[in-house]
């Protein structure tokens, strides 16, 4: 059955990796704006040995393919790292009039323009990805000039292209963002449209 708990439990590492081997559910309450280190390689489905094993803390843990991961917060507009976001699904079970008339708005623009919401979906899928790839090379540049700190006093050929790298994908993304804030745009003008609809539902 499904497994709940802390990230405060003294013991929450060994019944994760428990709940991990048997395929049972786990559920994290009380999930705070930052997670334990310890669950990024979980949260990224980053496996070893071809595939077969998930590390967990200073262990490899073999998942059973049936196991699922589930994080709760009370809080009532969580932001979370680019990265988390992208590495899992949100559900927001707060109910508000604002977040019902966005959720019935989503449903009729969806059935009278598809490609529409399918448009916005990608859009903020896109948003996403760009600034995970920012924030990796962000840290794949500081990693490197670190290890090369004492070597040289002169940046390397490696770092120098880490550098270009990253400025092209830096103003890369900036290209994107103010090209998706125009999409956006456009996309909520005709959403708009139809939130009389969602407003009166």
């Amino acid at each position: 059955g499904l497994v709940v708990l802390r990230l405060d439990q003294s013991n929450y590492l060994t019944l994760l990796e428990k709940a991990m081997i048997a395929g049972n559910p786990v559920l994290i309450e009380g999930v705070r704006d930052s997670l334990d280190p310890v669950l990024e390689s979980l949260l990224s489905r980053q496996t070893v040995k071809k595939g077969r094993f998930t590390r967990l803390g200073d262990k490899l843990v073999e998942a059973s393919p049936n196991f699922r991961l589930y994080l709760q917060t009370k809080a009532s507009n969580p932001h979370y790292k680019p990265e988390l976001v992208a590495q899992t699904t949100l559900v927001n079970f707060t109910v508000t009039e604002a977040g019902l008339e966005e959720q019935i708005l989503a449903v009729v623009v969806r059935s009278e323009y598809p490609e529409l919401e399918d448009q916005r979906a990608s859009l903020l899928t896109a948003q996403n990805e760009a600034k995970i790839r920012l924030k990796e090379l962000e840290d794949k540049l500081l990693t490197s000039l670190s290890a090369n700190r004492g070597l040289a006093s002169e940046a390397s050929l490696t770092d120098i292209e880490l550098i270009e790298n990253l400025q092209a994908t830096k103003l890369q993304i900036e290209q994107q963002v103010i090209q998706s804030i125009e999409t956006e745009r456009a996309i909520n003008k005709k959403r708009d449209t139809y939130r009389p609809v969602a407003s009166t539902a």
